[in-house]
């Protein structure tokens, strides 16, 4: 779902009730629609203390060649923390990301991902990643309270549009593991020439 102005643009991909799949797509004007998409809930625990998740976003980095592996930015928010793709992260909260890569250009495949930053870069692969605990944009230092990813794996399970993501990872020596289950709210960025 896109909003510019007053006109809303949506694609689908929906499941009827005996599993028939519908795409399609409408561009117009919606009385009282509201967006709320990539609701969810989950936690991630770090060195034995739980953190809240509650919304997921799915930002698909188009490339010029548009073939696989397919590049994606994963996010997982506790309240307080918003996207959007004119603006990116704002807000304080509790924060994962990952630079993670898929068979497909509209989803993340069910699956196991692995970390490595070794080339050429696979499907299945994350290369990149981080949390951060009460994350505000406007403080950049890096404290124990943020840390990069530099092992583990993510296990990513898709049932249409629900995913449950679970993780077993590594900042250093302080494990985190996490689980989500929910929506994913998936955004398109295009690369300027």
């Amino acid at each position: 779902v896109k909003k510019r102005g007053g006109v809303y643009q949506l694609e689908f991909e929906l499941y009827t009730a005996d599993n028939k799949k519908l795409i399609g797509s409408f561009a117009g004007l919606l009385a009282d629609f509201t967006m709320d998409f990539g609701v969810g809930s989950g936690l991630f625990n770090l060195q034995e203390t739980d953190y809240p998740l509650d919304h997921g976003i799915l930002v698909y980095q188009r490339s010029s060649t548009n073939l696989p592996p397919y590049q994606f930015d994963l996010f997982l928010f506790g309240t307080g923390i918003t996207y959007t793709e004119t603006d990116g992260i704002a807000g304080n909260g509790n924060s994962l990301n990952f630079k993670i890569y898929s068979s497909s250009p509209n989803y993340l495949t069910s699956g196991t991902y692995i970390y490595s930053v070794n080339n050429p870069i696979e499907i299945f692969q994350i290369t990149a990643g981080g949390y951060k605990i009460l994350h505000d944009p406007l403080n950049l230092q890096e404290s124990d309270w943020s840390g990069t990813i530099s092992s583990g794996i993510i296990t990513i399970t898709r049932d249409r549009v629900n995913y449950t993501i679970e993780y077993n990872l590594y900042s250093g020596i302080k494990n985190i593991k996490c689980q989500y289950t929910g929506l994913l709210e998936y955004h398109t960025l295009i690369p300027t020439k």
